[in-house]
């Protein structure tokens, strides 16, 4: 059984990125696991940045609001 575990990442600097590199080797590394990330949203206060991120990680939203994330109905993480 796979469990989908719905991302958001506030803060893209080195931090962020560190953590949506982990999350996106999450289905290589514990590929028995049963869990498959998915990036929803990402923000980050440099509009640019988060735009960055959402291309080179695949979130599937941007956001320079980090409420956003937080109040995003699919994000659980």
């Amino acid at each position: 059984m796979v469990t989908t575990l719905n991302i958001g990442v506030i803060g893209m600097g080195w931090m962020g990125m560190a953590h949506s590199r982990g999350y996106r080797a999450i289905p290589d590394r514990f590929w028995d696991g049963g869990i498959r990330p998915r990036l929803v949203i990402c923000a980050d206060d440099l509009p640019a940045r988060a735009e960055q991120a959402q291309q080179m990680f695949g979130f599937e939203e941007s956001t320079s609001d980090w409420r956003k994330v937080i109040e995003h109905p699919d994000v659980q993480v």
